[in-house]
């Protein structure tokens, strides 16, 4: 894919605080195979040298283009990114990840010979040490398959699938599909609140198993404290509550389930992380349970809700081990 009448591609980066693994993403980036790129930097509030490599990149290439604002969260800074950005399509990429190098053309070709307006691949997980830029590209016809909207949807029961599928990153997007979507400001889980109005723009998904992006799961991640894995967070249950919406006014029965499942994990982690008592959490569990009732007139009892009431202390065993296996598996 060379030429001059490429379309151009617009590639937006969050920056917050990652000094030590600035360098390799933005080197993933800028060294594509597919030339035709506007490099959007979002400097959100960085306290350490953060800025000042995004400066350099600038200043080192015309295609990078640099924005700095007071601390105000990623969700913010992916806003200031669309607002700005002018490729016919689009590219999220987390300031500590990095992409191969042919991640642009390959799914940007998907694109064009599929005539879908998103297309998708697969990740891995290196260590924040690990991990090495290369060019992924067989020389031979890329394995890809077709997937639906409900195919998407069937995948939030698996982590890896679902992650894949949820995360914004991973993806070249048409710019129209959005088109009225911003993100909610201060929310931490910016994906799973555009998730829906996102697939719902889209009737087929390109979708590869090749491993493009690496996902690179570092201390300071928004998600990680201190090096721990998913921490419950509360706007996730706010997030999902607005996808169990979505499911329940398009009639989806079949995700409505997972979505409700979804809400009262996410309600359960949260107050438990507060070290509430298991009747204060009951009690947070019940005004979440009755208004999934209110959105589906349906009353859902999960594993993960007999567990906890059970016994806490066994929920907290099964989820250290789950989140373990999951560590080992996708490692």
């Amino acid at each position: 894919m060379c030429g001059t009448n490429m379309p151009l591609v617009t590639v937006m980066v969050p920056v917050y605080n990652v000094e030590k693994y600035l360098e390799r993403c933005l080197d993933s980036i800028v060294n594509q195979t597919y030339r035709n790129l506007e490099i959007i930097l979002v400097n959100d509030g960085s306290t350490d040298r953060s800025e000042e490599i995004c400066r350099r990149y600038k200043e080192r290439d015309s295609r990078v283009f640099l924005y700095s604002q007071e601390n105000q969260g990623q969700a913010v800074a992916r806003n200031v990114c669309l607002d700005h950005a002018h490729g016919k399509y689009l590219v999220f990429v987390d300031s500590d990840d990095y992409l191969s190098l042919s991640f642009i053309e390959i799914l940007l070709r998907a694109l064009f010979e599929k005539d879908v307006s998103l297309s998708v691949c697969d990740y891995d997980c290196p260590g924040a040490e690990d991990g090495e830029i290369a060019t992924i590209y067989p020389g031979k016809q890329i394995p890809w398959r077709m997937m639906s909207r409900d195919d998407v949807y069937n995948t939030l029961n698996s982590r890896h699938g679902s992650l894949r599928f949820e995360a914004l990153w991973g993806k070249i997007y048409r710019k129209e599909i959005f088109e009225g979507i911003r993100f909610p400001s201060g929310k931490s889980a910016e994906d799973t609140f555009a998730y829906p109005k996102i697939y719902h723009q889209v009737e087929k998904i390109c979708c590869t198993d090749l491993k493009l992006y690496h996902y690179v799961q570092s201390q300071n991640s928004v998600l990680r404290k201190n090096g721990i894995v998913d921490r419950p967070n509360l706007d996730y249950a706010e997030a999902d509550f607005e996808l169990l919406a979505y499911f329940s006014e398009h009639g989806k029965k079949r995700h409505v389930r997972t979505a409700a499942s979804r809400v009262i994990r996410d309600v359960i982690n949260w107050y438990d992380h507060l070290g509430m008592s298991k009747r204060e959490v009951c009690g947070h569990i019940k005004e979440a349970e009755e208004k999934i009732f209110s959105m589906t007139g349906k009353r859902f009892l999960t594993s993960r809700l007999i567990i906890y009431k059970l016994s806490p202390n066994l929920y907290r065993f099964t989820k250290r081990t789950w989140k373990l296996i999951r560590a080992r598996k996708y490692k």
